[in-house]
């Protein structure tokens, strides 16, 4: 039964989600682009990278509390903020404006896209649609 342990624990850790501690210089080059644009006033604090299955996830904190994930190939996919952004420039232009012009960036809580879709949840529970193309949709 000693063995039958180690064989489920040995199991159980093959199968769970495989969390790493990442040099900024190992994210992918898409990634670390896209902070350097986007993001680079704001000091990095930690790097991960998460392995689910065959998916590989990168997770960045920033000195702010603003929390980004990529994907394996660098593409965001996610961006939490603890406080208001201070830029939302990596959105298409009507996006921008939309959430700019409604005075609506202090009020964003959370950024996410499937690389198509993007959808600004605001911290009023109130949620902004569009696209990669720009179109909003109402």
């Amino acid at each position: 039964t000693e063995l039958m342990k180690k064989l489920l624990i040995t199991l159980f850790l093959a199968v769970s989600t495989v969390v790493f501690s990442f040099a900024q210089n190992e994210l992918p080059e898409k990634a670390s682009i896209f902070l350097e644009t986007h993001f680079s006033n704001i000091q990095i604090q930690k790097v991960s990278r998460v392995d689910i299955e065959q998916v590989q996830i990168f997770k960045v904190l920033l000195a702010d509390k603003t929390q980004i994930e990529f994907d394996q190939t660098g593409a965001w996919t996610k961006i939490n903020y603890k406080k208001s952004p201070k830029t939302i420039s990596y959105l298409p232009e009507t996006l921008q404006q939309e959430i700019e012009s409604n005075k609506q960036i202090k009020k964003v809580r959370e950024i996410e896209t499937d690389g198509y879709d993007i959808a600004i949840q605001l911290k009023n529970k109130k949620q902004v649609k569009g696209n990669r193309f720009g179109k909003l949709e109402k």
